[in-house]
């Protein structure tokens, strides 16, 4: 809901990553990644696809492969930029979460 709202412009980029680290650590890396996605779209919409490829890089490097946003930002990294799936990110869990 509050990427949608970030997508209109009724919500900044600060306050979308602000919701995203609220609550324990499944929610956060949850909305994190869901956050990272949706910067990665407005980034590349405006054609900026280094900016868009490094918030797609975060959204897969959260390993939370539980939502659509995570499998929808792998598939576009794949398509961009195929050797960034390669690198390995901070938070990379190999697809599973734990706390």
């Amino acid at each position: 809901r509050t990427g949608i709202s970030f997508l209109l412009g009724e919500v900044t980029e600060d306050e979308l990553l602000d919701y995203a680290r609220r609550g324990g650590v499944y929610n956060v890396v949850r909305n994190e990644c869901e956050a990272y996605f949706w910067l990665s779209q407005l980034a590349l919409a405006k054609g900026d696809v280094g900016v868009g490829i490094g918030w797609l890089r975060r959204c897969v490097s959260s390993g939370f492969t539980a939502i659509m946003e995570y499998r929808l930002a792998k598939a576009e990294l794949e398509r961009l930029a195929p050797e960034q799936l390669k690198r390995e990110g901070p938070r990379d869990s190999g697809g599973s979460i734990t706390a």
